[in-house]
């Protein structure tokens, strides 16, 4: 029997040297070459560009560049989803490397599952050499950090959304494209309108991707608080996309200083920080059972600024709340 035709589809911008890893990962695929096609728009200046004009040449059919003149991520994941021809779409990154079987097993998932969309396991490791890096990419593996979610969980689930679902394409026509209106998290916005366009998502372990994360603390620091502001204005506006785990960071603390604030006393938030705290060690000490000893002090520190990060961009994200009005202008992007 013919295999579905998948396209995968990705806006990238200075991924380099990732983005290499990324490309012969899926041109290596155990799926027949024939039964697939890789689509990405690009605006880059670190050699990013150059190197997908040459694989493009390279692999003539089987690679498409597009050019994403704007640079802005929405903008670029519509042009390579307009320009894919796949029965299956599949979202991608590319800071993140598929297993040699990874489209094999979203077919296979899909089928299996009776699921219209599928995203799996991305298992987060060093972006480079040095000890912090190891830590955070140690520490996104933490259930306490950043809860049960695609770097932590091995337990096959129903999901609305994961990271880099593929989708079929009949439910991608119903809802069309990516908002252009959102600054951030319009993958979130586009797989919320799939699901409620009567798409079945599943999270499947055996789909997996390895994921290089942020390689130093500003960084992760910048990109959580931008995740916990821009998540916070997504549920005030939609009311939905907020999962259990990601209200925990912000309602412990407040619950805390209500508490306080009612006995007018320290001592619950006192009392409360000293659990925090416990409870990071335990967690950071079993994290470590088989990893060197010398990364706890940077795991508790990533950890509390992880979660500090998420509590300050809620609170903000909260604030800005107030002010938007921007319910009409999330845009359904274009039609497909």
């Amino acid at each position: 029997m013919l295999q579905p035709f998948i396209s995968v589809f990705m806006a990238v911008r200075n991924e380099m040297p990732f983005l290499q890893e990324c490309i012969h990962a899926f041109l290596a695929q155990s799926y027949p070459e024939d039964r697939y096609e890789i689509v990405i728009a690009d605006k880059s200046e670190d050699g990013s560009h150059e190197f997908l004009l040459d694989m493009e040449k390279q692999y003539p059919g089987r690679i498409s560049v597009l050019d994403n003149p704007t640079g802005k991520t929405p903008h670029g994941l519509n042009l390579a989803l307009f320009a894919s021809r796949g029965e299956i779409l599949a979202l991608y990154i590319g800071h993140a490397v598929p297993e040699k079987d990874y489209l094999e097993q979203i077919v296979r998932s899909m089928t299996e599952n009776n699921a219209d969309m599928v995203g799996g396991r991305a298992i987060p490791i060093p972006a480079d050499k040095s000890k912090t890096a190891q830590a955070i990419a140690l520490a996104m593996k933490s259930t306490f950090m950043v809860g049960r979610n695609s770097y932590t969980s091995t337990r096959k689930r129903k999901v609305a959304y994961t990271h880099w679902m593929a989708v079929k394409r009949e439910f991608v026509t119903r809802v069309g494209g990516f908002s252009t209106a959102i600054p951030r998290g319009e993958d979130l916005d586009w797989y919320m309108r799939l699901a409620n366009a009567g798409a079945r998502g599943l999270y499947d372990p055996l789909v997996v991707s390895r994921y290089y994360c942020r390689p130093s603390l500003s960084k992760l620091a910048s990109v959580t608080f931008r995740n916990g502001r821009d998540r916070t204005r997504w549920f005030f506006k939609r009311g939905d996309g907020m999962q259990f785990r990601h209200a925990i960071p912000l309602l412990y603390p407040l619950a805390l200083g209500i508490w306080s604030g009612l006995r007018r006393s320290w001592h619950p938030l006192i009392g409360g920080t000293v659990i925090y705290i416990l409870i990071c060690i335990l967690s950071v000490i079993k994290l470590l059972r088989d990893e060197p000893g010398y990364l706890f002090g940077r795991i508790m520190l990533i950890t509390v600024l992880f979660h500090s990060m998420h509590v300050l961009g809620s609170l903000y994200g909260a604030v800005l709340s107030f002010g938007d009005n921007q319910q009409e202008d999330l845009l359904e992007g274009g039609e497909l």
